[in-house]
């Protein structure tokens, strides 16, 4: 029964311990990005993920099935809480890929990521998605109850490509800043 706990137990702190790393990442990611280019377009990205890690934060204090505020999600404000979060998420989702897009658009100064890294960002994303899928079909448990949904531990999973892509970036510090025309 030891066995039982101990892998309970052991495989909730890892996989709670990868998507807080997957958000950390993309903080340090949006921070190199802002200390290179000042900016709206910057500040948006460092936004969005400090939004989705707090989010997240959030949603695994309230709701972690080993020490949560509301492990049975019984409270009367859970639903609220529940709706709030989610949408919380959805925004620092939004702002970090407004940002990131709106910061690769094409001008002059810009060195485009390597191909190789484009290509194997977007396959292991499909990959890693896939796989994860397959498994969560195969291993679902309706007892083990994650602080999040599936979907969001699978999407943090697959983002990990996307997160070492960001971070790997290169970014000269004695070459100047491009220029960047404000939007707004």
């Amino acid at each position: 029964m030891m066995i039982y706990y101990v892998f309970f137990y052991g495989g909730d702190a890892i996989l709670s311990l990868l998507v807080f790393v997957l958000y950390i990442l993309l903080i340090i990611g949006a921070i190199k990005e802002y200390r290179w280019i000042r900016g709206r377009i910057s500040r948006l990205q460092l936004e969005g993920a400090i939004i989705m890690f707090l989010s997240t934060v959030a949603k695994w204090v309230v709701l972690n099935q080993f020490f949560g505020l509301d492990r049975l999600q019984s409270e009367e404000w859970f639903y609220w809480f529940n709706r709030g979060e989610l949408g919380l998420f959805f925004v620092g989702l939004v702002l970090f890929g407004l940002g990131f897009f709106l910061s690769r658009r094409p001008r002059p100064g810009l060195k485009p990521w390597d191909a190789g890294i484009k290509r194997l960002t977007v396959i292991s994303f499909f990959i890693i998605m896939g796989f994860s899928i397959l498994l969560w079909f195969y291993l679902y448990a309706r007892w083990f109850n994650f602080a999040w949904e599936y979907w969001r531990v699978l999407f943090s999973m697959a983002l990990y490509p996307f997160a070492i892509g960001y971070l790997k970036q290169e970014r000269n510090p004695s070459v100047l800043p491009p220029e960047i025309n404000e939007l707004v």
